[in-house]
This record gives structure tokens, sequence and C-alpha cells, in this order.
């Protein structure tokens, strides 16, 4: 992995992020012309020889990297980590809200069959009478009475 890394930046004078593909160390004559300066002060482009080249230091530094990338892309790649931890999170939390909602669910079932079994075993409900009423008055009555407690009529 590193010799070819090496050879590709060796011949190409750029070291090059592997995410985007920005260069990161640039090295070519095109990117980084030299000038030279005659007696009269002209400047001159020096002839093209490939560069100043990476540098031997730059070779091994980004050879013997497993990943070379460039800093944009290190902050994506950090920041991606933080969001992908706050994302797992989450789901864990709505995971367990979810699973407690199943047992509330569960449990209100359970109260409902209860109810409706007490309500299949619960013994007839006693019938009372209607409710009555005074013809004269319209107050009510108790039950078994013979007269009105407020006008006094006869009942019946």
């Amino acid at each position: 992995m590193g010799l070819g890394r090496g050879l590709k930046i060796f011949f190409t004078n750029q070291v090059k992020c592997d995410n985007c593909g920005r260069v990161i160390v640039d090295g070519t004559y095109e990117k980084n012309p030299k000038f030279s300066f005659d007696t009269f002060g002209n400047a001159h482009k020096r002839p093209s020889y490939g560069g100043d080249g990476v540098g031997v230091l730059n070779t091994l530094i980004y050879s013997s990297k497993k990943r070379v990338l460039c800093d944009m892309c290190k902050a994506l790649e950090k920041h991606g980590k933080q969001i992908d931890a706050a994302i797992a999170q989450e789901n864990a939390a709505n995971a367990e809200q979810r699973e407690l909602e199943k047992e509330n669910l569960r449990l209100e079932n359970q109260l409902l069959k209860q109810k409706l079994s007490n309500e299949r075993n619960a013994p007839p409900p006693v019938n009372r009478g209607a409710a009555r009423f005074c013809s004269g008055c319209g107050n009510a009555l108790k039950q078994g009475a013979q007269f009105c407690s407020k006008c006094g009529q006869k009942l019946g």
C-alpha cells in the first residue's frame, strides 16, 4: 500500500484526498510556477522541469498513511461519527418508548378483559322500581308511602 502510493505521489507530484480528490500538497510546475528575474527586473517563467516536487518528507508521510484526507473531509468524518452516535442514542430511546407503549397497551387490554369478565359474572341488578312522583305537587315519593309528604294527598 505504501510503496504504490509513494510512487504515485513521486510521479504526479501531488497528494490528493482519498474522499474528495482535492489536492492537499501540490508540487507541479503548473500550480507553483517558479520565476527568475533578469538584470532589468523582468520576470521569466523557468522552464518546466516538473516543479519543486512534493518532497521526500511529504512522500514518506503521505505514503505511509492508510487514508489521506483533506481538512474538510477529516472534519466531516469526525462530525459524521458524532451524528451517527446521536442517531443511535435517539433510536435506542425510541425503541425503549415503543416497548413501554406495547406494555401499556397489553396492560390496558388485560384490564378491559378483567372488566368484561367481572360484568359477565356480576349478579343481575336489582330492580328497585320506578321512581314515583305525586300527581298533585310533583314531589318525589318514598317507596311504599301512602300519602305525599309535601301536600298530603292520598296516593294510589
